[in-house]
């Protein structure tokens, strides 16, 4: 039977004296994940054009092959500034193409200031009574009405309820109703 023993403990005396036996460890960090995003200016200028166009955080990352958490850390300036350099680029456009009477692009930048730069026209119509005063309104008793004048009132009536309302989708304003016996 043979008997393993441990083996000795040398003591740092020991390996003082001998060091080639002890060769030094070099501790070497270890590198976890993806190194880290480095912005360039071609990718500030992507991801600026993107929020301009008005895609949402979560796609301009995927886009960019990054995490949200990444784009928002890296290029919060560009995702807050985007769109209003856009607006201002447009805008100006706008405005050197209505001084020199060109037409050509003026619709489409129109368009993009009306949708995204949250432009609008006032259209209001508002409805008064002779010079601007309240709209007169008259109140009918119909009991003081002869048997006659009731009759032609509850015509007038039945007929407004009857034409098509114009909110309904069913009625066709070109739509003419063709009689077999005319066909």
């Amino acid at each position: 039977m043979t008997i393993i023993t441990p083996p000795k403990r040398r003591s740092k005396r020991y390996k003082e004296l001998h060091p080639e036996q002890f060769p030094e460890k070099v501790k070497v960090p270890k590198k976890r994940g993806r190194p880290e995003h480095q912005p360039t200016d071609q990718t500030r200028n992507t991801v600026s054009m993107m929020a301009a166009f008005g895609l949402r955080q979560y796609e301009i990352a995927q886009l960019m092959g990054m995490k949200a958490d990444t784009l928002v850390k890296y290029y919060s300036h560009e995702l807050d500034t985007g769109l209003n350099k856009a607006i201002v680029s447009v805008a100006s456009k706008v405005y050197k193409t209505a001084v020199s009477d060109k037409n050509n692009a003026l619709n489409a930048a129109i368009f993009f200031l009306k949708t995204r730069g949250g432009w609008r026209e006032n259209n209001t119509l508002e409805v008064t009574g002779p010079n601007g005063g309240p709209i007169q309104t008259e109140s009918i008793n119909i009991d003081a009405l002869d048997y006659d004048e009731q009759e032609q009132l509850e015509a007038m009536l039945t007929a407004v309820l009857a034409l098509p309302s114009p909110n309904d989708e069913t009625q066709d304003a070109d739509f003419v109703e063709i009689d077999d016996d005319d066909a």
